[in-house]
């Protein structure tokens, strides 16, 4: 009894489109994807080849096919992309003290929290001895915080206002009388 495993559009491709495919979905540049897959081709080149290369029978059904899965888990990515937000949210430079009050890498490099965006230490020596300095860099609290909030639907990047000249007029009033105490008679 032999089972077949079915080939995907993917594992159907010539090695060059595959890096061409890979290289696509990282970029969403097909000049650049070219590029990556055809290293000695001249720019102008990939400028012509990469968006021809995308009209190509396999290769668009091997996107077809990565779109697809990716549309598939996008509740898992979403989960994700949730728990990582959340992670530098809730960051406190506290849970990464030891008993001293210093930095202790060993807990950032066992927690891996993706709310660290960077991690340095050096040592460095004085006429008073070795220095030692250690430090961590979190990811914008405010940036994340707000990209939630799109993400929930709690901030709108633009508010449509629609234009009534009877609206202006009486809002124009409001404001005077109320700023300026004034009425426009």
């Amino acid at each position: 009894m032999s089972s077949k495993i079915k080939k995907t559009a993917f594992d159907k491709l010539i090695p060059k489109h595959k890096v061409f495919v890979k290289n696509y979905v990282e970029m969403l540049n097909a000049r650049k994807a070219y590029s990556a897959a055809y290293p000695t081709c001249k720019n102008s080149t990939a400028n012509v080849n990469g968006p021809k290369l995308l009209t190509n029978t396999r290769v668009k059904e091997a996107l077809k096919e990565y779109y697809d899965n990716l549309w598939e888990r996008k509740d898992d990515y979403i989960g994700i992309m949730f728990k990582n937000l959340l992670n530098i949210i809730d960051f406190d430079i506290s849970d990464y003290l030891d008993e001293n009050g210093k930095i202790d890498l060993q807990l950032v490099k066992d927690k891996k929290s993706f709310a660290i965006s960077e991690v340095r230490e050096s040592e460095s020596t004085t006429k008073y001895g070795l220095n030692v300095s250690k430090g961590i860099k979190s990811h914008d609290k405010l940036k994340a915080i707000s990209e939630m909030n799109k993400i929930l639907g709690m901030i709108k990047e633009k508010i449509e206002i629609e234009y009534d000249p009877e609206n202006v007029k009486a809002i124009q009033e409001i404001f005077n009388e109320r700023i300026y105490n004034k009425t426009d008679n």
